[in-house]
């Protein structure tokens, strides 16, 4: 693959862990879009130009500066990213942008989007398994426009697609792939199947078949490997790009992961996941105020909602004309609910029963 690359670009985050002063899951964002690097002095953050909301967040463009030596320090060999002045609580990411390869279409003309292929196993949905080749193939046979699946980096750099980020108690970036395999094969029929690599399901799969891909990565499930989400997007976006006739659409609950990837690369379709499950404890006023502020800042594409949760957030989708609106969840298994979520500009609905949308 080649890359044509742009100018540095700086992308601030800070983690920490008290979920009561949380806004995004629980990292605070600062996100910097401009082609040039930021003025250097030193110190470790200015404070020129921004403001504190009441749980001390900040919102707006405030910059984050690292000595000279630091912020220039050259990336390593055919690295998009490089951590800088990290500790527990702050990361701060240089990112080294290019020109993606990537087939341009329109989210919006995607409407049928099978859930983990065909549909999430249920007791009335039990084959195929979901995330697998042929869920995704009786998907894209019942008329799939896309299909969504979940994406790991085991240990030794593999992707690998299922759901859960821990399997027989054994979380997916602390094992190999060969453990992974082991661990993840079932039993049906009298024959064994088995999870693919991305790489694998992306080979097999009819080419008109769009794939959403969610990034899987949540830090309360860590401690995880060094540099992970980072990697994790780098193996990523390097594997879509030798995949560039293929519509792709790359979402995330995480909001660092979102605005890693665009960061990197601009042209990918990018969307941030939300759900009441991850912001059940914030208020309705300060999470559209918050997410509007994301959408902005981060430059992401779009929003996935829970349908459960659209309501909390129909504002900050009626705010913003272009954004790109989708929804899954129960909702998108219900004929009333498809048409009530459709007057309020939803155009995508990741559903586990695309009979529905025939």
């Amino acid at each position: 693959m080649e890359m044509t690359h742009r100018k540095k670009k700086f992308l601030a985050f800070e983690l920490f862990g008290n979920f009561e002063s949380d806004i995004i899951g629980n990292e605070r964002y600062f996100v910097f879009k401009t082609e040039e690097m930021p003025s250097i002095t030193s110190g470790y953050r200015s404070d020129v130009n921004s403001e504190k909301d009441t749980n001390g967040m900040y919102l707006t463009e405030n910059v984050f500066r690292a000595n000279d030596e630091d912020l220039y320090a050259p990336l390593k060999e055919a690295c998009m990213t490089e951590s800088i002045c990290s500790n527990k609580d702050k990361i701060h990411t240089i990112v080294s942008p290019f020109i993606g390869n990537n087939l341009d279409y329109n989210l919006k003309d995607i409407r049928k989007i099978g859930h983990r292929g065909n549909g999430e196993n249920s007791p009335v949905n039990r084959f195929p398994i979901e995330n697998t080749i042929p869920s995704f193939i009786l998907a894209h046979e019942k008329g799939a426009q896309m299909v969504e699946l979940d994406v790991h980096l085991t240990l030794d750099n593999n992707l690998v697609v299922f759901h859960d980020h821990v399997i027989k108690e054994k979380s997916i970036s602390k094992i190999t792939y060969e453990e992974f395999v082991l661990l993840s094969q079932v039993e049906h029929d009298n024959s064994i199947l088995k999870f693919s690599t991305l790489s694998e399901i992306l080979d097999a799969i009819p080419n008109d078949l769009g794939v959403y891909v969610e990034i899987k990565y949540n830090s309360d499930q860590g401690p995880y490997p060094d540099n992970y989400p980072n990697n994790l997007v780098e193996q990523v976006l390097k594997l879509l790009e030798n995949h560039n006739k293929r519509k792709f659409l790359i979402a995330s609950f995480s909001p660092y992961i979102c605005a890693l990837t665009k960061a990197i690369c601009p042209s990918y379709k990018v969307c941030l996941i939300v759900s009441n499950n991850v912001y059940k404890e914030i208020s309705k006023s300060k999470l559209s105020q918050t997410l509007e502020q994301f959408v902005i800042s981060s430059g992401i594409d779009g929003i996935v909602s829970n349908t459960d949760f659209f309501p909390d957030i129909k504002d900050v989708f009626a705010k913003f004309e272009n954004l790109d609106k989708l929804v899954y969840g129960e909702g998108t298994n219900d004929k009333d609910q498809i048409k009530e979520l459709e007057k309020f500009g939803i155009t995508g609905f990741c559903t586990d029963n695309l009979e529905l949308y025939q």
